[in-house]
């Protein structure tokens, strides 16, 4: 099928054009801003559904794609087709492509240094003929180029395309600072796509050292330790050399059921690969560091509707889970959760808040929000942010089977990073509660983006709504098609809190000590009277010349962003001499002191000896 290159472009106001509702107070300041809602159709602003937040480009745009929008592919319209869209944020220009017959992406873009973006599909048309079967798809790579997608065959290290049902990429991708991009390849898989778009099999969850049988009555149940299903989330530390993942799956046998409790099931694993441990035939080593139990811990779970946030905040991992385990019937218990561990010290794993509790700020438990979905960021203000998919203000009205099913529109938090060296007294917060017709219902993560003016900007992405009259219709369906948003995070400003001098006024020559203090600051700057580098906080000494000494300090934080100045004025006056006169006897030549020495002195002596020869002369 041929895909269509011909940007569809938006004029701004357009995209900018939103309703002015009313919000509560608390809200407020996270109420997002909407940039563009999409149409439901090529028409513009072409696309719809997204399931995962644009990326920040190095070129300041924003790429993203969208799950629907354009003509359905197959023989029977059975796979979607989406968009590849850009969007600058400086201007609001929106342009999307059809995605053609790579049909629609699953999971997160990821970007090179070289500014090519990548993404992945399990059900594409794209070299359907090469495959067995085109009812479900083919799996294919994705490669964006400033706006512009093209679809690559899978090829192994020999660059021979290869199709197979075992390889169905999807799921989280990471990328390290070679441009090696790891990703799921279905399946209990894990891949690597390399710089020359080849790709290699890593892991292979299920091999037969991984598996543990464990007999059940007359039957036995088959567990993977490693880890089994998708790998939902993922990330590469360049600190550690190494990728964190998570592994899921609903079936309840991704992982150990040893190191879970009784009558909890297993639920998905958190797993390390160091580099240098890393194979191409699937057989690199797996360290497990924990594993997921359903109920306790909650279900790390991934899909096209579903990703999970994994997020490296120094020695430190933080994580969601969608739901809160299995019910007796395996359905899926509303809630979720957010934890953490610290990367060197598996021990420390810990829950840090279940929704559907108490992380509401008006304290409800309906309030707060449910299904955490999408990416964590790290916002300069040391605070964490992720969205959730539901929120319980509204429930269920239609089945009675889910009656206590949250299914508002969706939620923004906050982890707010304590200070404790274990971080024990971290706290999530619920900080705005979307409404599906202005903001949009379903976000899917966020995208850190620039900050200015001390105010960063968080970008995201909603699944549905954003259109008049969307709202709910007592089940957890709303209509509309998404929109891409932002929302404002104040940072705080770097400041000189104080610069003081240990004397306003000395001598030339003498010493003077300069302290002085700052807050939020990352580095501080001198000029005047001093100049260079100088700590956040500090004390040096200076030696002040003649005259008013201005010394001038100006800090600046992480990002750049830089306080006002501050200065102090040293005022050094130099030292009057004392003068006692001298001798003008002739017979006397030594020194009198008060500077009468030198040159002057021996040319007033020649000029006396001269007067006495003079003078006798003439008697």
């Amino acid at each position: 099928m041929q895909r269509s290159r011909l940007p569809i472009l938006v004029p701004p106001m357009l995209l900018l054009a939103a309703a002015a509702l009313s919000t509560s107070a608390w809200a407020a300041d996270y109420q997002p801003t909407v940039l563009v809602r999409f149409s439901g159709s090529a028409a513009a602003p072409a696309g719809a559904s997204p399931i995962t937040p644009p990326l920040l480009s190095a070129d300041g745009k924003l790429y993203g794609v969208t799950q629907t929008g354009m003509p359905a592919l197959g023989a029977y319209g059975q796979l979607p087709q989406g968009t590849a869209y850009t969007l600058d944020p400086a201007t609001a220009l929106y342009s999307a492509v059809a995605l053609g017959d790579f049909g629609r992406n699953y999971g997160n873009l990821v970007q090179r240094s070289d500014g090519l973006i990548y993404g992945r599909t399990s059900a594409s048309m794209f070299n359907a003929s090469s495959y067995s079967s085109t009812l479900t798809g083919v799996p294919a790579l994705l490669r964006i180029d400033k706006g512009v997608p093209t679809p690559i065959a899978p090829r192994g290290a020999d660059q021979v395309p290869f199709y197979t049902t075992s390889f169905l990429p999807g799921g989280s991708a990471a990328i390290d600072a070679n441009g090696v991009i790891y990703f799921s390849g279905g399946s209990s898989s894990l891949w690597r796509m390399n710089a020359d778009e080849s790709v290699q099999q890593l892991v292979n969850f299920r091999l037969p050292a991984y598996l543990k049988v464990v007999p059940n009555g007359t039957r036995s149940t088959t567990y993977y330790t490693k880890g089994d299903g998708s790998v939902i989330a993922s990330v590469w530390s360049t600190t550690d050399q190494a990728l964190y993942g998570i592994t899921s799956t609903t079936s309840g046998v991704a992982g150990d059921p040893d190191l879970v409790p009784s009558g909890d099931k297993p639920a998905g694993t958190l797993f390390r690969i160091r580099a240098a441990d890393i194979k191409t035939d699937g057989a690199s080593t797996v360290e497990v560091l924990h594993t997921f139990a359903s109920v306790r811990d909650g279900q790390p779970f991934t899909g096209d509707t579903n990703q999970t946030g994994l997020l490296e905040d120094g020695d430190w991992l933080y994580g969601t889970s969608f739901y809160h385990g299995l019910g007796t019937t395996g359905q899926m218990i509303d809630g979720g959760s957010v934890w953490r561990m610290r990367k060197s010290d598996p021990s420390t794993f810990q829950t840090v808040h279940h929704f559907r509790s108490d992380a509401a700020t008006d304290g409800t438990a309906d309030g707060d929000g449910s299904s955490p979905f999408g990416p964590l960021v790290k916002a300069a203000d040391g605070n964490i942010y992720g969205t959730t998919a539901r929120d319980g203000r509204v429930m269920n009205t239609k089945t009675a089977a889910a009656a206590k099913a949250a299914i508002g529109a969706g939620a923004l938090f906050r982890i707010k990073v304590g200070s404790a060296a274990d971080r024990a007294d971290d706290v999530v917060e619920v900080l705005y509660r979307f409404d599906p017709a202005r903001d949009g219902a379903r976000p899917v993560g966020l995208t850190a983006g620039p900050i200015k003016n001390n105010v960063q900007k968080l970008y995201g992405a909603t699944r549905y709504g954003g259109g008049d009259g969307n709202t709910y219709d007592g089940s957890d369906t709303i209509p509309g098609y998404g929109t891409v948003y932002s929302v404002d995070v104040s940072v705080p400003a770097a400041t000189v809190s104080s610069l003081t001098a240990s004397a306003s006024s000395v001598t030339t020559g003498d010493r003077v000590t300069l302290s002085w203090t700052s807050t939020n600051a990352s580095v501080c700057r001198a000029s005047g009277a001093w100049t260079g580098s100088k700590a956040v906080t500090g004390s040096e000494e200076v030696t002040p010349l003649a005259g008013n000494n201005v010394y001038t300090l100006q800090c600046e934080t992480a990002q750049g962003e830089q306080s006002a100045t501050r200065s102090v004025t040293v005022k050094a006056t130099t030292a009057v001499s004392s003068n006692t006169g001298s001798s003008y006897n002739t017979g006397d030549l030594k020194d009198e002191g008060g500077g009468g020495g030198g040159p002057m002195s021996e040319l007033l002596l020649a000029v006396l000896l001269a007067l006495s020869v003079f003078h006798r002369w003439r008697a």
